[in-house]
């Protein structure tokens, strides 16, 4: 987790290039775009998400100083891809545990309600931090390729719909990773003990 927020930074560190302005219908949070939208299929889906409307100064100053956002988001997205990517395969790698221990006590002809419930409950929360995972990168590469010099209102709108895909990706993450320390591994840990071969006590010879 820490990691991962350490990557993320790089979108709150370009706060300062919104200064004096604010995150336009913010508790609108965006959509997910069609599948196979286009890049400018996407920016009019921002633009009127946000609906952002900013005076002539403020659209200067984001026009001259956006290049270097650009360039900062650019440099974060590998880092950023191998981070959502290990997110996942860690889900997988429960999801497996679960698998696994669902087969084992199916063999052993014992109840599997608990752990099925929480394996489909687990399935629910990763698909929910992919997709947000998967629309916040989206986000970054339209930024990245857009003409922001001649659009600082599509960039705004871009940029405002990354920092709320941001705050969507850390909630649901550490959801997640509690929902596996809290609720999954305790039931793992239980199965396993019903697992276990019981071993005769001295009483019971």
């Amino acid at each position: 987790m820490i990691k991962l927020q350490k990557a993320l930074a790089t979108v709150v560190l370009l706060t300062p290039l919104l200064a004096n302005t604010r995150i336009a219908s913010a508790f609108t949070q965006p959509a997910s775009p069609a599948p196979g939208s286009t890049v400018v299929q996407r920016l009019e889906q921002r633009k009127k998400e946000r609906a952002i409307t900013l005076d002539e100064a403020t659209q200067k100053r984001l026009g001259n100083q956006c290049l270097s956002a650009q360039s900062k988001i650019r440099i974060s997205q590998q880092t950023l891809t191998q981070l959502f990517a290990d997110r996942a395969k860690t889900h997988r790698q429960v999801d497996g545990k679960l698998w696994v221990s669902i087969g084992q006590l199916k063999l052993a002809e014992k109840d599997t309600f608990v752990l099925e419930q929480k394996r489909a409950k687990l399935a629910e929360k990763s698909a929910a931090v992919e997709t947000t995972a998967s629309n916040f990168q989206q986000t970054l590469d339209d930024i990245v390729v857009l003409n922001c010099k001649a659009d600082a209102i599509g960039f705004k709108a871009l940029l405002d719909t990354s920092r709320l895909y941001l705050s969507q990706v850390r909630d649901q993450s550490a959801d997640t990773r509690n929902y596996i320390l809290n609720d999954i591994k305790p039931a793992l840990a239980t199965h396993a003990k019903e697992l276990q071969p019981n071993v005769p006590t001295k009483g019971d010879k």
